[in-house]
């Protein structure tokens, strides 16, 4: 069954990996987002492991939803959405 999110964004990050920092004021190597997110995942995947889920390829898979309907104003958005590659600027 199709779900949709409604929101500020935060709840939803950008369907990307690594997921980007939300500290943009933070200059955060990639690498280190790489790797945080690639421990995550493996943690994830024990549990979802041990009851018989599906496994994650990337964090963002527990984001992926049919929609996101961010009720927030761009500049409040704490991802830049429209500079991610491959992903065309979301709707406010």
């Amino acid at each position: 069954m199709p779900a949709a999110a409604i929101g500020s964004g935060f709840f939803a990050p950008p369907r990307v990996s690594p997921i980007p920092g939300i500290q943009p004021w933070r200059d955060i190597p990639e690498e280190t987002l790489v790797k945080s997110e690639a421990a995550v995942v493996r943690r994830i995947n024990q549990v979802i492991d041990r009851h018989g889920g599906e496994k994650l390829e990337q964090l963002s898979d527990t984001f992926d939803l049919a929609d996101n309907f961010l009720t927030i104003l761009p500049e409040f958005d704490h991802y830049d959405r429209p500079a991610q590659v491959g992903r065309s600027a979301p709707e406010y």
